[in-house]
């Protein structure tokens, strides 16, 4: 349950949180999908990302081990599918000529 709807954020616009300041960045040109976004936080200038640590699969939701490994995985596991249908693509184009 929420207390409000959802809000929708357009690039550059800044929702004013009363002690806190947020400016959204949208990142659609990051891999991981097109409604990705930073949020600025201007007083701590702190930078928040959508999909900071992503990781595939059934993960445990807190953890006390290495998050940053398993990211680094996720994103050279999506990186070796990109490469193989884009190889894949290519070989396409050239049996078609």
């Amino acid at each position: 349950m929420v207390l409000r709807p959802a809000l929708g954020m357009t690039d550059g616009e800044v929702l004013n949180a009363g002690k806190y300041r947020f400016w959204f960045l949208h990142t659609l040109h990051v891999s991981h999908c097109w409604e990705a976004g930073l949020l600025f936080e201007e007083n701590h200038r702190t930078l928040l990302c959508s999909d900071l640590f992503h990781q595939n699969g059934e993960v445990a939701a807190t953890t006390q081990s290495d998050v940053v490994g398993r990211s680094r995985q996720m994103f050279a596991e999506h990186q070796q599918g990109l490469s193989a249908l884009f190889d894949a693509h290519r070989a396409d184009v050239s049996a078609t000529g």
